[in-house]
């Protein structure tokens, strides 16, 4: 017979079985593949401008200065692709506005990439570090015109709160943007829009934050 004594005890060992384990959050590989699979459908239903405006890029890309422009020119392009408005081969040579600040953010990155690559053993993995680094504060200084100090410290805040996904688009995006040159260079036309795609829709997930 059970006395009103032991009934707190009993009481007290039958909590701990009732108590349930924390949801388990999602894993930056789920968000990751929803970000593939959207990347895909948006390449394959604006295959044909994509490819003349990456032909374009590449033709004048290596012109020395002004190709600052034309990268940031052509990262609009796919801005305006991923938000459903219509891009042009004219959009490359429209981003003069950010010169200054796109020029400064580049070199602060060259210069630093530079200084990495001279460390021994583990100079090439601080410079694949960088580049995941230098990402997200790009677009900021191309979309919104962001000082290039300033997108550098909303670079930070912007991994520190997604590192998971900004690390697989960056590093996976920049791996099938540069696999169409194994294909006699004329790939790029192809794979470039499509890794780019992948991380601007990183940043879209991100844009309107405040760091």
């Amino acid at each position: 017979m059970t006395t009103e004594k032991d009934m707190p005890e009993e009481v007290e060992q039958e909590q701990p079985q009732q108590e349930q384990a924390p949801p388990i959050p999602p894993s930056a590989g789920v968000d990751f593949g929803k970000a593939i699979s959207g990347t895909t459908d948006i390449w394959k239903s604006n295959m044909n401008s994509l490819v003349l405006i990456s032909l374009v890029f590449l033709l004048v890309c290596w012109i020395p200065i002004a190709n600052f422009v034309f990268f940031a020119g052509y990262l609009r392009a796919l801005l305006k692709t991923v938000r459903g408005e219509k891009a042009e081969i004219a959009d490359i040579f429209k981003a003069w506005d950010c010169f200054a600040q796109i020029f400064i953010y580049a070199v602060i990155a060259i210069v630093l990439g530079f200084i990495l690559g001279l460390i021994p053993l583990l100079g090439s993995l601080l410079t694949l570090a960088l580049s995941v680094v230098v990402m997200p504060g790009l677009f900021m200084v191309v979309d919104q015109g962001m000082n290039a100090f300033d997108a550098y410290k909303w670079s930070f805040g912007a991994l520190k709160a997604d590192l998971g996904n900004w690390i697989l688009v960056v590093i996976v995006g920049g791996l099938i943007a540069s696999v169409g040159a194994i294909a006699f260079v004329i790939g790029l036309i192809f794979t470039l829009p499509f890794g780019y795609l992948l991380m601007v829709q990183q940043y879209e997930k991100q844009k309107n934050l405040t760091f």
